[in-house]
């Protein structure tokens, strides 16, 4: 799995972080983007492009706001689908899933379980990478 801990994360005065992670299952190349606002300052990060079974993850600061994920695949024309959007005013930690074929894509965002919330006392149970995180309070 690719991380991207973009430096600008290291300038923020606050911990933990939130992350949003994607594995693309599904039948096409997909990528995703993560939009956000810190203060004043609008932030737009984009995944490499995912291939069958590639995951990536974007980290950003807990004092992000207006927080924008859209996931897409690429047509067999090499135009763009949304697959999904989401949006948040407070930040999130998520994890999700692409699946489906370009004709129909989909996603599921996955759960952690609570029992998998203790870092690092309790190893991952699933194949959910959000779980292997401390879970933080909102």
């Amino acid at each position: 799995m690719f991380i991207c801990q973009n430096q600008f994360i290291h300038n923020y005065t606050n911990a933990p972080a939130n992350f949003i992670t994607i594995t693309n299952a599904g039948a096409y190349v997909a990528y995703f983007t993560v939009e956000f606002y810190v203060g004043s300052e609008f932030y737009n990060h984009k995944s490499p492009n995912l291939p069958y079974g590639k995951s990536f993850e974007i980290i950003y600061g807990s004092n992000a706001r207006q927080i924008r994920i859209t996931a897409y695949c690429y047509t067999a024309l090499g135009n763009s689908k949304i697959i999904f959007k989401k949006t948040s005013y407070t930040p999130i930690s998520a994890y999700f899933s692409l699946g489906g074929t370009v004709f129909s894509p989909n996603f599921t965002e996955v759960p952690c379980p609570p029992n998998n919330s203790i870092f690092p006392k309790i190893p991952c149970q699933t194949s959910c990478c959000c779980c292997c995180y401390p879970k933080t309070s909102k």
